[in-house]
């Protein structure tokens, strides 16, 4: 009879190279008010219009929303 070792797990995963970066409200900023933004429904026609409001909104919070750029 041959002996057979028990297998070996495998070696845990390695941690990823650039780990996701969550975007943290400020709570000691207010947020500028301005009109919200209307949902992105897939139209193509509506996406520049959409990311430059996107863009706008952003860049008028850029105190209350640390990302970093």
């Amino acid at each position: 009879m041959e002996h057979v070792e028990p297998e070996q797990a495998p070696p845990p995963p390695a941690p990823p190279a650039n780990p996701v970066q969550l975007i943290t409200v400020n709570a000691t900023q207010k947020e500028v008010k301005m009109n919200m933004l209307t949902p992105f429904t897939g139209d193509r026609k509506k996406l520049e219009e959409f990311l430059i409001k996107t863009d706008m909104y952003l860049t008028m919070n850029e105190d209350t929303y640390n990302n970093n750029d």
